[in-house]
């Protein structure tokens, strides 16, 4: 173990008593203190799931990367690992070890990850044989700026992302090239020697030209097979926004389509914003051994006040989500293992809201709870929920007829969010209500909203910082009436220890 990789567990071992425990998630993988952001090299591994991710030991602010690691077994409880990563080797000493991916290759763990000094990002590689402890390639990194195709900045081509196809591990990096966002492609046989083979993007298509005007850098690309298709999710930076998506200044997509390896030549069909939320970035795929692809994402976003920072800890992950592609649209649902940990089953059926009135249920309460429900929206203008309400304070997910959306409204949650965007208090998902019926599947989680509209067609994820006795949940309607036809309530009891 190298000497910045000592002091980095070191630190953490003698500083975690210093974190205030009062926003943190009980349910999902964080780090254990300080920064924390990308999601990186999701693998199944040795019998257990692997989740690195970016890292600053050392502050709760952005600083050189390292990777820090967890394990979990089903999902929902995970263990924290030592430190994977750490900035100590010529090519990555200054900035550190950027994101990445992981992949198994004779029966070794190997991370590919982007080495960044003060000059230039580079890829390069680690291996392991327990998925614990790495050693670094000694001919890393193992693609160069002199590799880089012409128009790409040295300071920004990153993010690797391993796929394997045909007995060749082929390699995406998010970039831009002549000012326009693009994903480049290289391959290799053996995990050494790596050739670039193209750009994915026809830029040079007038109809596709504006979009990819980013100001910025294709984030994060992650290319994986959900029900036989192929997919391709990126998180562009500075994304022109379209209608209801992409609010946020750093976005996130998912488009499917047919990749020609050997040219590079993407032809997509189909893209779409993965999470309209206020807080999803840089999701990554991973396959697990029973065939399903799940997905993580930061809960977190660039450019925005984290009030955590003061309680020596910042950044989270998303609930698990298993990919499926139906229709030409990619859906997410929580994953399955979650229901194992449902407690306090509580049912109610057939309940008609009135216009103007707050619904609540007696034993309807928390804020570490999952409640499911199918509304009856027929005769309604608008109907919600209340989350996390208290005496000043509430976060609202409701459906708006007029504009046939679900909104996110965390306006009046509590401690204030600041960002660059012009829209600091809502974001919206249009939905398609078949036979006006609207189902929703909401998780919270202390600190955390996420929204499943319609069976996971739609996402909306957004942190929330109530105060601690904002435990109340209540159901409204403005203008008509609407009919809860099925309300599930479980509370989620997780213990980390």
């Amino acid at each position: 173990m190298s000497t910045p990789l000592k002091r980095a567990n070191e630190f953490v071992k003698k500083n975690i008593y210093k974190v205030n425990n009062q926003y943190r998630h009980t349910y999902h993988a964080m780090s254990q203190l300080n920064w924390s952001n990308d999601p990186n090299g999701l693998i199944w591994f040795n019998d257990k799931f692997h989740l690195f991710y970016q890292h600053n030991p050392y502050e709760a602010n952005w600083g050189p990367m390292h990777w820090g690691h967890s394990t979990t077994k089903d999902f929902v409880k995970w263990k924290n690992e030592p430190i994977a990563l750490a900035p100590d080797s010529p090519y990555d000493e200054t900035l550190g070890a950027f994101s990445g991916t992981a992949i198994e290759k004779d029966g070794m763990l190997y991370l590919m990850y982007t080495s960044v000094t003060d000059h230039q990002q580079t890829q390069s590689i680690a291996y392991s044989k327990d998925g614990i402890n790495f050693v670094k390639e000694s001919n890393n990194p193992v693609i160069t700026t002199s590799m880089n195709p012409p128009g790409v900045s040295a300071n920004d081509i990153r993010d690797p992302s391993v796929f394997f196809h045909n007995g060749t591990y082929y390699v995406f990096l998010g970039t831009h090239i002549d000012g326009l966002g693009q994903i480049v492609l290289y391959k290799s046989v053996d995990l050494k020697k790596f050739e670039y083979v193209g750009p994915l993007m026809n830029i040079s298509n007038p109809n596709e030209r504006l979009f990819f005007q980013l100001r910025g850098v294709f984030e994060c690309p992650d290319f994986c097979m959900v029900d036989n298709q192929q997919v391709l999710i990126a998180s562009p930076q500075n994304l022109p926004k379209d209608g209801t998506q992409h609010e946020n200044i750093q976005g996130n997509i998912y488009m499917l389509g047919n990749l020609n390896f050997e040219t590079a030549k993407w032809d997509y069909h189909t893209l779409r914003e993965i999470d309209s939320g206020f807080d999803f970035y840089a999701p990554q795929t991973a396959k697990l051994p029973d065939g399903r692809t799940i997905m993580i994402a930061w809960m977190q976003m660039w450019e925005r006040t984290m009030p955590t920072q003061a309680h020596g800890w910042a950044g989270s992950y998303t609930l698990p989500r298993e990919l499926s592609v139906k229709n030409n649209v990619l859906y997410q649902t929580p994953v399955r293992e979650i229901a194992n940990y449902r407690h306090n089953h509580v049912n109610y059926e057939n309940i008609t809201i009135h216009d103007g009135t707050l619904k609540n249920f007696a034993d309807i309460y928390g804020n570490t709870l999952e409640l499911e429900l199918m509304i009856d929206v027929t005769a309604a203008d608008q109907v919600g929920i209340e989350l996390f309400r208290g005496i000043q304070n509430t976060t609202k997910v409701y459906f708006d007829k007029a504009t046939s959306t679900v909104i996110l409204d965390r306006s009046q949650s509590g401690i204030f969010i600041a960002g660059r965007e012009l829209n600091n208090k809502t974001r919206s998902a249009l939905v398609d209500i078949k036979n006006n019926i609207l189902k929703l599947r909401i998780f919270l989680d202390v600190s955390s909203v996420e929204v499943f509209i319609n069976d996971g067609e739609q996402t909306l994820t957004a942190l929330v910082y109530p105060d601690p006795n904002d435990l109340g949940v209540g159901f409204y309607v403005n203008g008509g009436e609407a009919t809860i036809i099925s309300l599930e309530k479980y509370d989620i009891i997780v213990s980390q220890k």
